[in-house]
């Protein structure tokens, strides 16, 4: 079972979690992962200059809720108990840090990238393709 990260809202700690649907609807909205990047944690690059910018509202409201039902969704799937929240409700309510929810929903993201192989994946053979002399 994946243990997942939480966030209290409303007083109700919730889970989080960002997966395959979170990265497809981000890229939609963003257009690519970089974007959605450095609005969400508030840094600009262009060439080998990096600026510092307060997080973007949007990237949070964005990103937030859609990460906290993927979460409840996948406790639901796990069995565990969820707090009964209208989510939209309490975030409109919510009274946080915008630095600190934006690194943490950063954190998050990231994690998505870089999480352990399953079970399944590591009994997968991966397929090597070698050039031929016709390819060359």
């Amino acid at each position: 079972m994946e243990k997942l990260k939480e966030i209290e809202i409303a007083g109700k700690k919730l889970p989080i979690k960002c997966n395959i649907d979170c990265l497809i609807a981000i890229q939609e909205e963003f257009e690519d992962f970089k974007s959605f990047e450095e609005k969400l944690i508030g840094v600009k690059r262009i060439e080998e200059k990096v600026t510092y910018t307060t997080p973007s509202i949007k990237a949070i409201a964005f990103s937030l809720p859609m990460f906290i039902r993927c979460g409840i969704k996948e406790y639901e799937i796990q069995g565990k108990t969820v707090p009964d929240v209208d989510l939209d409700k309490a975030i409109e309510d919510v009274d946080f840090n915008i630095i600190e929810t934006a690194l943490f929903l950063y954190e998050e993201f990231e994690r998505c990238f870089h999480r352990k192989k399953s079970t399944a994946q590591r009994n997968t053979t991966s397929i090597h393709t070698t050039k031929t002399k016709k390819d060359k």
